[in-house]
């Protein structure tokens, strides 16, 4: 879903000897609203960074932060208009290492936010992180948090937001960030 975009009833699921699907589409998203209600996606977050940095793939000599904006096509919570990008959506910020490593779970908002004030409330999630890491500085911005959007961009499912509920479409956002950051354990 997070590279293809599709809607929750086009999922591609096997069909049993009788013809009828092996699991129904809605089973699959209580499933995620169970993970993402009790943690879970965020704890799989976490070890994607703890991994990373008991492995020394994080380069924390650098540390950048940025937010980005997605739109709204269907409505739902925590959206607002933003000016700047004349759309309807929500804003997330992030804070990521010299490597493209996300380092820190992100901070959501209403699209007409603005970043600064978000990434001061991101900060102290950055230090829950930072504590079994060191500290670091801020400069080469185009070269990682830039980057690390446009790799988010790669997902469809986070291109436009058309959940209504804010917490599946962050679960999903979390998902991917995961999933960028576990991107040094693939084989080419």
């Amino acid at each position: 879903m997070l590279y293809t975009g599709c809607q929750w009833k086009a999922l591609a699921i096997k069909m049993n000897p009788r013809g009828l699907p092996e699991i129904h589409y809605t089973r699959i998203y209580r499933i995620l609203r169970r993970w993402q209600a009790d943690g879970c996606i965020e704890r799989i977050f976490a070890g994607s960074v703890r991994k990373l940095h008991q492995d020394g793939r994080l380069d924390l000599t650098v540390i950048h932060g940025d937010g980005t904006t997605t739109a709204a096509k269907k409505g739902g919570g925590n959206l607002g208009y933003s000016g700047h990008k004349h759309l309807k959506g929500d804003k997330v910020a992030a804070f990521c290492d010299r490597d493209c490593n996300i380092i820190s779970p992100f901070i959501a908002a209403a699209g007409n936010r603005n970043e600064s004030p978000l990434l001061r409330d991101a900060l102290p999630k950055l230090s829950e992180m930072a504590r079994a890491i060191d500290a670091a500085i801020f400069e080469e911005r185009f070269r990682t948090i830039e980057r690390v959007f446009a790799w988010e961009d790669k997902f469809r499912r986070l291109l436009l937001r058309f959940e209504r509920i804010s917490q599946v479409h962050y679960a999903f956002k979390t998902l991917a960030y995961t999933l960028i950051n576990l991107r040094h354990y693939c084989r080419s």
